[in-house]
């Protein structure tokens, strides 16, 4: 939704945010606030499972030392050198938690 500025939007936003929450809470058994509360106050489950990437283990152990980034018409933004970019690259696919720009890098 767009930025709002008046207090009869925001109240219209809220009533939206709060019309796809209830059902996902209900589903999980949240009906009172105070059953939110408490469950806001847990940790989060952990994720588990492994990441699947786009790009495989051979292709990124392949990589050379100097790497061009191109936009998606084609034109070359960006040429770097690494002293390993096999394992500049590799340290990112082997991290557990990674930050969420990392994560759209690897994707």
């Amino acid at each position: 939704m767009p930025e709002l500025k008046r207090a009869a939007e925001h109240a219209e936003a809220t009533a939206f945010v709060w019309s796809r929450m209830v059902p996902k809470l209900e589903a999980l058994g949240i009906d009172r606030v105070e059953k939110l509360t408490e469950w806001l106050g847990e940790p989060p489950p952990d994720a588990g499972g492994t990441l699947t990437y786009s790009l495989s283990r051979e292709v990124r152990l392949s990589l050379p030392e100097v790497y061009r980034f191109y936009g998606a018409d084609g034109k070359l933004l960006y040429i770097g050198k690494a002293t390993s970019l096999r394992h500049r690259v590799s340290s990112y696919f082997t991290k557990k938690k990674a930050d969420e720009k990392t994560l759209e890098l690897v994707t």
